[in-house]
């Protein structure tokens, strides 16, 4: 990708990202046995130009926001009027956070999140909802 292409999705990306993470907060049927149809790369890859284009000094704002955004979505209540034919929000910050868990190019910016990751993942064990359970 041409060093000014990636520039300008650099710049872009707080805002794609933020817009991504308000769209995951609707049930939707998009997904249900896909692992959140490819909403997890997508944050993964709007970090990631993130982290290419800081240096050692600069502060990563994009990682925390996301993470915090998504740790709030994940431990919301789960509905009681549940569709297993819908996706929950719940299940696709899950699969987003496994994601970014996963991505070595991101593991300085997630290593912070970690206690929190791992809470949620034990909590998630505990679920009344199936999907939930096994994201």
């Amino acid at each position: 990708m041409p060093a000014f292409t990636s520039y300008r999705i650099a710049l872009k990306s707080p805002h794609v990202a933020q817009a991504t993470l308000d769209g995951m907060s609707e049930r939707t049927n998009v997904s249900v046995t896909r692992r959140s149809a490819g909403l997890p790369y997508t944050v993964v890859a709007l970090l990631r130009v993130e982290t290419a284009r800081t240096s050692t000094n600069t502060v990563r704002r994009l990682a925390p926001m996301a993470v915090a955004a998504l740790l709030d979505v994940a431990r919301a209540p789960l509905p009681t009027d549940y569709d297993e034919r819908l996706d929950l929000p719940q299940v696709h910050a899950y699969n987003v956070l496994r994601a970014l868990f996963r991505d070595a190019a991101l593991a300085p910016a997630m290593l912070p999140h970690v206690p929190e990751g791992l809470e949620l993942a034990l909590d998630g064990y505990e679920s009344a909802r199936y999907a939930h359970r096994v994201c």
